[in-house]
C-alpha cells in the first residue's frame, strides 16, 4: 500500500546546537534505514521551506504508523499528514500498453 506524506519540521527551541546537530544525524540515519528496508520509496523537500513529501510503502496503515515512530524525531518536530494513494487509471493503460512504468 502506498502513501504520500506530507511532513513539517519545526526545530525544538529548547535544543542546544549540538543537540540539533545529534538529532539531525539520527534522523537522517533512519530515515536511510527505511529507505533501506522499502518504507520510505522517495522522498523530496520543498526549496526554502521546513517542508518535505514522501512515497512511502507499507502493509497496512498500522505498519506504516510503527515505521514512523522509529523516527528520532517523531515525537518532538514532526507533523506529519498522511494520504493513502491508489493506482490512477492514466498508470493502468501505460501499463497495458507499454508494460512497467519507467523508473523516477
Amino acid at each position: 500500500m502506498l502513501f504520500l506524506l506530507h511532513i513539517q519540521t519545526q526545530p525544538r527551541p529548547d535544543f542546544t546546537p549540538e543537540q540539533r546537530a545529534d538529532e539531525s544525524r539520527r534522523e537522517l540515519a533512519a530515515a536511510v534505514d527505511l529507505m533501506r528496508r522499502g518504507v520510505l520509496r522517495r522522498i523530496f523537500r520543498c526549496a526554502g521551506s521546513n517542508l518535505s513529501y514522501c512515497i512511502c510503502e507499507a502493509d497496512s496503515p498500522e505498519d506504516l504508523d510503527a515505521a514512523l515512530r522509529e523516527m528520532p524525531a517523531f515525537t518532538s518536530i514532526l507533523h506529519v499528514s498522511v494520504t493513502p494513494l491508489i493506482k490512477h487509471p492514466v498508470e493502468k493503460a501505460y501499463e497495458q500498453e507499454y508494460g512497467s512504468l519507467p523508473p523516477f
